[in-house]
């Protein structure tokens, strides 16, 4: 996982060693997560919270921001997006999937060798659909 000015990136690694003693996990970005009109500029994300096993970080610009709370080591993220449209984006290979899996719940997305579950929850179902 790492914060780009252009959104957070992410992604699961093909390999893991071990030594021995440590399991060893190579940084491997596969996807990027922003909004709609995120400037590319780095003075539009900032860190809100952090401690030892934890960090907040936030994006934000022109009205609209991306909330992210995180745990190193997780296989888990949460993305909390307010006014904005969310954008990911496939950094290896063409997205060749999307689908609701449960209307307004769950959506997949996949590229040719990795698939992605989004569980999404709206506060504001209603909204999405003008």
């Amino acid at each position: 996982m790492a914060t780009r000015s252009t959104g957070l990136v992410f992604g699961i690694s093909d390999t893991r060693d071990f030594d021995g003693v440590s399991i060893h996990v190579n940084t491997q970005f596969d996807w990027s997560a922003a909004f709609e009109g995120l400037p590319d500029e780095v003075n539009n994300r900032k860190a809100l919270a952090w401690d030892t096993q934890t960090v907040s970080l936030q994006y934000f610009g022109a009205g609209a921001t991306l909330d992210t709370y995180l745990v190193p080591g997780s296989p888990y993220m949460t993305l909390k997006y307010t006014n904005a449209a969310a954008v990911f984006t496939s950094l290896q290979e063409d997205i060749t999937a999307f689908e609701w899996v449960t209307p307004g719940i769950d959506i997949f997305f996949k590229n040719k060798s990795k698939l992605v579950t989004l569980l999404v929850y709206f506060d504001e179902y209603d909204e999405l659909f003008y």
